[in-house]
């Protein structure tokens, strides 16, 4: 993850929108809109900053929360 940036893929599907991230394995989502995919991408961000709080990797999860998600089609 570069630049504090994480770029989320997504594609629309039958039921919304689906969408991964191309710097954290396993971060991925679906949802009925964009917006709502971003809104929950943002969310698995947060839980992923919890486990490095945790065992006190602090700039870690800091990173993990200040980064900016962009968005791009497929």
């Amino acid at each position: 993850m570069e630049n504090n940036e994480i770029h989320i893929i997504f594609h629309p599907t039958t039921g919304g929108y689906s969408g991964y991230s191309q710097e954290i394995d396993g971060l991925n989502s679906e949802a009925a809109t964009v917006e709502e995919l971003a809104a929950k991408i943002q969310h698995l961000v947060e839980v992923r900053a919890e486990l490095p709080t945790e065992i006190g990797r602090t700039e870690e999860a800091q990173k993990l929360r200040t980064s900016k998600i962009i968005m791009k089609e497929d």
